[in-house]
């Protein structure tokens, strides 16, 4: 839901309300005995948030504060680093490792062998379905 501003003209108190849009001039603050008009400030976005990288910078000799994706980028770059992410789990299966894990998927979904004579003879399936 948005939130709304509003501030007194008079004594410039600013009070501010979460509300629905279609409800955003209902039951307004009041301030000397008045409504208090609703003011359009800008929003901020947190963009990229600043962190100390985890490996020593080439250039540098020690570790640095990044604080911003260009700088990110120049750093990954003058490195010769790649972006991975932190998440393994997400990483791209490759080689063997891909190979079991697909064997081992089709290890416990295979379905069993049936016997249809059998199954035929105990009266689950009607023979003149199996043709």
């Amino acid at each position: 839901m948005p939130t709304y501003l509003h501030e007194c003209p008079f004594c410039l108190r600013r009070e501010t309300r979460v509300r629905k849009i279609a409800e955003r001039d209902d039951d307004l603050p009041r301030c000397h005995n008045r409504e208090m008009p609703r003011v359009i400030v800008p929003t901020m976005v947190a963009v990229f948030t600043p962190y100390k990288t985890v490996v020593v910078d080439k250039e540098r000799g020690e570790r640095m504060t990044i604080r911003s994706k260009g700088e990110h980028e120049a750093f990954l770059r003058r490195n010769g680093y790649e972006e991975v992410g932190n998440d393994k789990s997400m990483a791209p299966l490759r080689g063997e490792e891909l190979a079991e894990r697909r064997q081992r998927w089709a290890d416990e979904h295979d379905a069993p062998m049936v016997d249809v004579d059998k199954l035929q003879r105990e009266g689950f399936i009607r023979e003149d379905l199996t043709a």
